[in-house]
């Protein structure tokens, strides 16, 4: 999306042009629930309830961004 940083594109959350803040808001829920499933899956690693993945592995489950279809 040409963004030079994630900071970068979620400071677009509260833009008064309203494709720039939908994508902003679909960046900054997609990085919530991929730090949410990541801790989770850290946490289960520790607890013995799953082997831990290797990274590729463990980008295989991340769910991929789903842009707004007006960008």
């Amino acid at each position: 999306k040409q963004y030079d940083t994630a900071a970068n594109l979620a400071s677009y959350v509260a833009s008064t042009v309203p494709v720039w803040a939908a994508g902003a808001q679909a960046f900054v829920e997609w990085r919530d629930n991929v730090w949410f499933y990541a801790y989770g899956e850290l946490a289960k690693v520790q607890a013995g309830q799953r082997e831990q993945p290797t990274v590729d592995e463990f980008l295989t489950e991340i769910t991929p961004i789903s842009w707004p279809s007006a960008e």
